[in-house]
């Protein structure tokens, strides 16, 4: 959630005035516009004002009026009166800053595109000063999707005025989205510009090359761009990997062509990658994707399934102080054996877990109570004490257990997904992302695969609920690099 956006007070006075001269030469364009233009009636024939938004060039900034006390005088007049010199008697007072489109909730408003006025020529003046930006090669662009989108028309459904008003706002903010676009980045920068967020700021620097903004070597960005890799969050896991572990042009092109295209997949990756033992890594990258290429072979385990089944093998084996395998004929197997010895080593320290993280896997369960969901009858139970993650655990054979201090701590959500009519009775073991949109991994017990329809339909339609819980409320992640936190 963005801080709330700068009063005219906090300008200087030369500033001020440059603002205010701008506004007036704006609503004086607008003497002949109707009244209606200012306002909207609502299905209850309540009238409500619209914010005003105009540029000022020489702070190269976009400013919005809160209209509100205007709107006795607008709704005494005809709609289809003109709006002379009245409209004039703006208050100083409303008017501020915007930063990003999120302001506008500071004029209490929550449909953007119906309840503002965004006049053509404040666009026309932007791209006069600053004729370099891209925002001519971004409009068309998004009119080729508009006009062309077949099975994402959603996503090319805003007015151009108000789609071009975000680019602007961002390209103010983020000068660096001018060369990403024109590199080909397309996608990306219509992500950014309609979804803002962190992870972008972090992926992309101000520079004056593509090496310099994306902090890579030509040989990975250019990859990544002929991948057409444009989902952030993906395109940061490969971004860290690369930075960090120093990742070969040879090693890149492996990886990609595997077809790994999960946040979830890379993180696991790089999770086995950094695991020791007595101080000895277990795994290149090589020895890693060649075991994983015989797993998918000779133990018919798919690539994502085994990462998950290999990195939680290796953190229990580690808690238990027994060397990992890194070459078993059978990951399953040893993956259960080690999981047994994990479940009685869980129950011993059950009451050092209690007494370190009892209060706050406590808290954390009330936290994320929320995205509780019943369908179809099915509930979704978030686990609310130790015991309960311990014997699910034990009841649905799996290695859940071992959450306890990453569940405490927010780093991994998982919940339980029960039969209404027997809602003690273990059923399905759900782990999602960090934003609960995404499912990590679902199990019957044993790690048995979800094959019933009614189960896949639900999980699918929880997803979505999730989706509705908090909008527009939450706030972006954290400005740091979220990958080294998960596992």
């Amino acid at each position: 959630m963005s801080a709330k956006p700068k009063a005219l007070t906090e300008y200087t006075l030369i500033e001020q005035e440059a603002i205010v001269e701008e506004l007036d030469k704006l609503l004086k364009n607008h003497q002949d516009s109707p009244y209606s233009i200012f306002f909207y009636e609502d299905y209850q024939k309540n009238f409500h004002s619209k914010n005003i938004y105009f540029y000022v060039p020489l702070l190269n900034k976009f400013f919005f009026v809160n209209t509100q006390h205007l709107l006795n005088d607008l709704t005494y007049r005809n709609k289809n009166d003109t709006v002379n010199t009245r409209l004039l008697n703006y208050s100083k007072n409303d008017i501020f800053s915007l930063e990003e489109l999120s302001d506008v909730k500071y004029g209490y408003y929550i449909d953007f595109d119906s309840r503002t006025v965004i006049y053509p020529e404040i666009i026309y003046l932007f791209k006069e000063h600053n004729p370099y930006c891209a925002i001519y090669e971004y409009e068309e662009y998004y009119r080729y999707k508009q006009e062309n989108a077949q099975y994402h028309r959603y996503r090319y459904n805003r007015a151009i005025n108000v789609e071009l008003l975000s680019y602007a706002l961002t390209y103010i903010k983020y000068p660096q989205i001018e060369k990403l676009f024109k590199a080909g980045f397309e996608v990306m920068v219509s992500s950014w510009v309609r979804e803002p967020n962190v992870m972008y700021v972090r992926s992309f620097k101000n520079g004056n090359n593509l090496n310099e903004i994306t902090k890579l070597p030509k040989f990975a960005w250019q990859r990544l761009k002929d991948e057409n890799i444009s989902n952030i969050g993906m395109w940061n896991e490969l971004r860290v990997w690369i930075q960090k572990d120093n990742l070969s042009k040879d090693q890149l092109d492996t990886i990609l062509n595997l077809g790994i295209t999960e946040t979830q997949t890379i993180k696991a990756i790089r999770n086995i990658l950094n695991s020791e033992f007595n101080g000895k890594k277990l795994y290149t990258l090589d020895s890693l994707l060649n075991y994983l290429e015989r797993v998918d072979m000779y133990q018919a385990i798919r690539t994502t399934d085994a990462l998950m089944i290999l990195r939680d093998y290796i953190r229990m084996a580690i808690d238990c102080n027994i060397e990992p395998i890194t070459n078993s004929n059978s990951l399953k197997r040893e993956h259960d054996v080690v999981m047994r010895n994990h479940q009685m080593l869980m129950r011993e320290r059950r009451q050092e877990f209690q007494d370190k993280l009892g209060v706050l896997f406590q808290e954390r369960g009330q936290e994320i109570s929320k995205y509780e969901y019943s369908n179809h009858g099915l509930v979704v139970i978030a686990p609310k004490t130790i015991d309960d993650l311990l014997q699910e655990g034990s009841h649905n054979h799996n290695c859940v257990g071992s959450y306890v201090e990453r569940f405490a701590k927010g780093q991994s959500n998982i919940f339980f997904i029960r039969k209404e009519e027997t809602p003690e009775d273990s059923y399905i073991t759900i782990e999602v992302n960090s934003d609960f949109t995404n499912v990590r991994q679902a199990f019957y017990s044993s790690n048995r695969e979800i094959t019933n329809l009614n189960d896949l339909k639900f999980i699918e339609e929880w997803i979505e609920n999730n989706k509705s819980i908090d909008k527009g409320n939450k706030e972006l992640e954290e400005e740091k690099d979220i990958t080294d936190d998960m596992y």
